[in-house]
């Protein structure tokens, strides 16, 4: 599979994702709803079961959403924080050997972590 394809499989999943759905680490939904333990979850509408708490993104939220996404991105391409448009701190980064260019990434003003590699 191409990038290109790939990014547009990822976006499809994506555009169906319920708005309640928070990842499955709480083991229930910002709605209260207990995720299934099968693989597929009803909060992408996939699956054999349904919830009744589902409800995809309108239009414009999932507008809304994509424009948020490609500001993140562009803001962390800059080299900036994506919560105070600060530079990114990379003194904890490692420099060099193997695992070179690895590290948290904080936010030069309010020193919130932005993103780890």
């Amino acid at each position: 599979m191409k990038i290109k394809e790939f990014n547009q499989a990822i976006k499809q999943r994506r555009d169906k994702k319920c708005r309640y759905f928070n990842g499955t680490s709480n083991g229930e939904c910002e709605n209260g709803i207990e995720y299934p333990k099968a693989r597929l979850l009803p909060c992408f509408g996939e699956g054999d079961s349904e919830c009744v708490s589902y409800s995809p993104l309108n239009a414009e939220e999932l507008a809304a959403k994509e424009a948020e996404h490609l500001r993140y991105i562009d803001l962390t391409r800059r080299g900036l924080s994506t919560c105070c448009e600060a530079e990114l701190d990379v003194s904890q980064v490692i420099p060099s050997g193997k695992y070179k260019n690895h590290g948290p990434r904080f936010c030069s003003k309010c020193k919130r972590l932005c993103f780890m590699v």
